[in-house]
């Protein structure tokens, strides 16, 4: 595969300077296949997960629950169960809904990125 780890980061997302020092760092150390840090979220999100905005989201592998930039997981377990395409914004958290029931995780308690 050659890389070890991947995420998922567009245009509007910003990853802090220690992000891939800590996720790396939880995943090894904990035995995981993938991490799951919080983020600043500015939005948009649906009122019934996020009534403020700006909101720290927590991130948890469920639909509604997690941003694509909160996820550094193994290469090899993001190739398994594939990208999931046809849900447009939906897309990241049915993928990430796979990836936590099959592969284990670390939930990192610190904010490491902003979703802008």
């Amino acid at each position: 595969f050659g890389a070890t780890y991947i995420n998922f980061t567009d245009s509007d997302n910003t990853l802090f300077p220690d992000y891939l020092f800590e996720m790396t760092k939880a995943i090894k150390e904990n035995g995981v296949d993938f991490g799951i840090c919080k983020i600043i979220h500015f939005g948009p999100l649906f009122k019934n997960v996020a009534p403020l905005i700006p909101w720290v989201l927590e991130g948890y592998p469920e639909l509604y629950k997690i941003d694509t930039i909160q996820v550094l997981a193994k290469v090899p377990c993001l190739y398994d169960i594939g990208w999931e395409q046809v849900y447009g914004h939906c897309s990241d958290g049915i993928t990430y809904e796979r990836l936590g029931k099959k592969y284990k995780w670390f939930h990192v308690d610190k904010i490491l990125g902003i979703h802008w």
